[in-house]
């Protein structure tokens, strides 16, 4: 069997490309730990001195505050075992604030919010799929977590080929 190497590489561009850059130039966290310094759209800087990375004001983020899913929050949930990366928009009612929002510890995500607007983004670690009853991200709202619906979905398989039904749901427990 003949792997046409070229195309893998190019697909995997192409997939770090449209994964990866937003974020860049969106503006990141700076590579975790302590001290964390990010820089949201308006050029103001918020340093984070705290591992969790808490956010409020709509940078980028890779919050570990909430993880479990319960009452009162919504669940990022992916039912198609071919995913290996997201990216989410989720819109709500009214404007964002005191959001909290948490990565299983089987994904690398992202996050940022502005308005009524959301967006998430994740790969997992492995090439694997989540497990079941897993919940990719975690989200908490002051408002009426209700309100918050999927707008849109982009989801990849293992080799970054665009999956058409990613089964991707937000559940409120």
């Amino acid at each position: 069997m003949f792997v046409d190497w070229k195309r893998h590489l190019r697909q995997a561009m192409i997939l770090l490309t449209c994964c990866v850059m937003p974020f860049v130039l969106l503006g990141c966290p700076g590579g975790g730990g302590n001290n964390n310094t990010n820089s949201n759209t308006n050029g103001n800087t918020n340093t984070n001195t705290n591992d969790n990375n808490t956010n409020t004001n709509g940078n980028s983020n890779n919050n570990q505050s909430v993880v479990e899913c319960k009452a009162g929050t919504a669940c990022v949930e992916v039912g198609n075992g071919d995913v290996r990366s997201c990216e989410l928009l989720l819109v709500h009612s009214a404007a964002i604030t005191g959001l909290e929002l948490g990565f299983s510890q089987d994904v690398i995500g992202r996050s940022k919010f502005r308005g009524t607007k959301l967006a998430i983004a994740f790969v997992m670690k492995a090439d694997s799929s989540l497990k079941t009853g897993t919940s990719a991200s975690v989200i908490k709202l002051p408002a009426d977590i209700a309100n918050l619906k999927i707008d849109k979905v982009n989801c990849y398989d293992r080799k970054g080929a665009k999956i058409e039904k990613p089964a991707v749901t937000l559940r409120r427990p």
